[in-house]
């Protein structure tokens, strides 16, 4: 199988363009590249070639389900370990089932996967993944340390592990790696900064935690962390019952977020 092309790059568009500027931006380029306006040109070939190119963007990017598969853990590890259209079509299938909680059918997706790409991270952090669907976090966190180890760099997988290792109480590890979601994010993710504040909270450092707290107040007052923490846990003395508030935290940002999608 040939490896997966850049169907926006193709198309000459951002990975956030909409519909019609999908629609808009194959109209100009199939008109520019139609082969009945290069009947007598010499290089009638290539603008062939090329229009076929933009057909096939087109028709993937055009269509809901196959634009989501094809976004399916898009990323440049991936690419650079030769992935491709098809296996796209089978992480998509495991997003799917994953939603629907087909745990089963789910797994059966992503060990098509992680058999065709034993030494890929990608099909450990996607089985991780599913495990935290299934509240199964010690097998979450096995496969995310499999992943992490094979050079995993999706700041999502390390905010899960970092949820997963609060569930099961291993705080001084989970702020490890929710330090280390935050910094492959590059930008300041609001559930991402509330976990680690409650990560802080659970290992004794509360002038850290309060850092954190602060910082989510400014960027994002709303949030459902930081608003349902104020509403039961804050006191004129400051707050209590901090297990308490622990726990609603890792519940909150696996709850709040899509098992799948960037917080």
């Amino acid at each position: 199988m040939a490896e997966r092309k850049d169907y926006y790059a193709i198309l000459g568009v951002s990975k956030n363009a909409t519909l019609e500027e999908i629609k808009a931006a194959y109209r100009k380029l199939a008109l520019k590249f139609h082969p009945d306006r290069h009947a007598d040109n010499p290089l009638a070939d290539l603008a062939e070639t090329k229009f076929k190119e933009i057909q096939e963007a087109y028709e993937v990017l055009s269509d809901e389900t196959k634009r989501r598969d094809y976004d399916s853990f898009s990323s440049g590890s991936r690419q650079n370990s030769g992935y491709t259209y098809d296996d796209s079509v089978i992480l998509g299938n495991v997003m799917r089932y994953a939603e629907q909680r087909l745990f089963s059918k789910a797994h059966q997706e992503i060990n098509k996967y992680i058999s065709k790409y034993p030494n890929s991270p990608i099909g450990y952090s996607g089985k991780g993944m599913i495990y935290v669907g299934q509240e199964d976090y010690q097998n979450a966190i096995a496969n995310f340390h499999k992943a992490s180890v094979l050079g995993g760099k999706e700041h999502e997988m390390y905010f899960y592990y970092g949820c997963s290792l609060m569930a099961v109480g291993n705080h001084i590890k989970a702020v490890t790696m929710l330090k280390k979601a935050i910094d492959l994010s590059g930008e300041e993710i609001p559930n991402y900064i509330a976990q680690l504040a409650f990560a802080h909270e659970q290992f004794g450092q509360q002038y850290l935690a309060d850092d954190c707290w602060n910082k989510l107040e400014r960027i994002d007052p709303a949030n459902p962390s930081l608003v349902e923490r104020k509403r039961k846990f804050k006191t004129p003395v400051g707050y209590v019952n901090k297990g308490d508030a622990a726990g609603l935290g890792c519940c909150a940002a696996l709850i709040c977020e899509h098992i799948f999608d960037c917080c």
